[in-house]
């Protein structure tokens, strides 16, 4: 110590002291440091027997354990959905090996089948579907069919009635040509013995009468006279298919009052005479 304070004094480093210092000090860490190996190496031994311990939940190791009875239970739970998972990852990657198709394996062959039977039972459903429009279609074209049947028979009897209504149109026709040539006849014959009668009266006028002498118009028309009655007669027969019965009928009514006419002009000139 007194060297020590006498070197402190004379400005001369202590480099023993310092040395020793350090060597105390590098005691100290290798004590601990060996300290904290045993106590690591007592901590893996632990952790060790405490995982060996946990592998299998069955074991009586379990109970030596440093774990709390709740906390065993709970890590049994969690293995168990562990393991549930782990085979469902197992059975996925399974099915990701298997997905590409293979039609000859087992599950291809399945795969076929189902697909078959899908096809027959789709098959089977479109027929009866079918089956029951076409029902209901065979059932309009059945009405449909009777229709037109019925519509061809009431055109066939039409077309029988058209026909009988143009040969009777054909007879009307021929008949209606027959009454206009017998007219023609008729009005020619009419015209004959208005002429006729005009003659005669102008001879039987310029003729001188005796006093005694009946009515020349009396005698001489005798033949003539019955036939004007006669023509009339046949004009109104023939009326109905003259399309202006009341102008063909206006000459035969004027030839008879002229004759009323003239036949009394004549009796009166007579009584003058005598």
């Amino acid at each position: 110590m007194a060297t020590a304070v006498s070197s402190a004094e004379n400005g001369e480093p202590d480099f023993t002291e310092r040395i020793m210092e350090y060597q105390r000090r590098e005691y100290a860490m290798l004590s601990k440091i060996a300290q904290r190996d045993r106590e690591m190496r007592r901590l893996c031994l632990e952790s060790a027997e405490a995982f060996h311990a946990f592998e299998d939940n069955q074991k009586d190791s379990l109970r030596g354990a440093y774990v709390d009875p709740a906390m065993n239970i709970e890590i049994g739970m969690l293995r168990q959905r562990l393991r549930e998972k782990d085979q469902e990852i197992a059975r996925l990657r399974d099915e990701v090996q298997n997905a590409p198709f293979q039609p000859n394996s087992i599950q291809g062959k399945k795969l076929l089948d189902k697909c078959s039977h899908l096809l027959e039972e789709n098959s089977e459903i479109a027929r009866h579907l079918g089956e029951e429009r076409m029902q209901v279609m065979r059932i309009q074209l059945t009405a449909e069919r009777t229709k037109r049947v019925q519509l061809r028979q009431r055109i066939a009897e039409f077309d029988r009635h058209a026909e009988q209504i143009d040969a009777e149109n054909e007879r009307m026709q021929k008949k209606i040509a027959d009454l206009g040539s017998s007219l023609k006849e008729t009005r020619a014959e009419i015209d004959r013995n208005k002429k006729d009668i005009e003659d005669f009266r102008s001879s039987g006028s310029k003729r001188k009468r005796p006093d005694g002498e009946k009515e020349p118009a009396a005698e001489g028309p005798a033949g003539l006279a019955p036939s004007v009655p006669a023509l009339a007669v046949v004009l109104k027969a023939a009326q109905p298919l003259v399309p202006s019965p009341v102008d063909q009928s206006a000459p035969l009514e004027g030839d008879a009052s002229g004759r009323h006419k003239d036949k009394k002009k004549r009796h009166k000139e007579k009584k003058e005479k005598q």
